[in-house]
């Protein structure tokens, strides 16, 4: 996938492992290489977000 979202390797890997945040930018090519629309992903992130803050654990 990383041919297809124009991101090198060691990049996106470190981003699978959690050891790199992305940025928007880059988030925007990996959906686009997956063939996802934004809005999920970004909806996702919110949701992850909220539950760190407010330690929910449901």
């Amino acid at each position: 996938m990383s041919g297809l979202s124009d991101i090198g390797r060691t990049h996106l890997s470190a981003i699978e492992r959690g050891e790199r945040k992305p940025t928007l930018e880059t988030l925007y090519r990996i959906r686009h290489a997956l063939g996802l629309p934004m809005s999920p992903i970004v909806i996702e992130i919110e949701i992850e977000k909220e539950i760190r803050k407010n330690g929910w654990n449901g």
